[in-house]
């Protein structure tokens, strides 16, 4: 099991400082763990974790997903 403060990791992509993570931090973060991995698939990641569909990631939705 990891040991990640969900809370620290969703500060550290959100570069923008606005409390949510867009498309392209989600890029960023996702390409540190998988970085050969398809544009296709880093858009149907982010519609995963964004339950409201509002092109957004709150922090909410973040450690929801992660969670499980």
């Amino acid at each position: 099991m990891y040991n990640i403060n969900v809370s620290e990791l969703f500060a550290k992509y959100d570069t923008t400082g606005d409390k949510v993570i867009d498309i392209n931090e989600f890029g960023a973060l996702i390409t540190v763990i998988e970085p050969n991995l398809p544009l296709m698939d880093i858009l149907a990641a982010f519609a995963m974790f964004d339950k409201d569909k509002n092109y957004q990631l709150s922090l909410a939705e973040f450690q929801a997903v992660l969670k499980r």
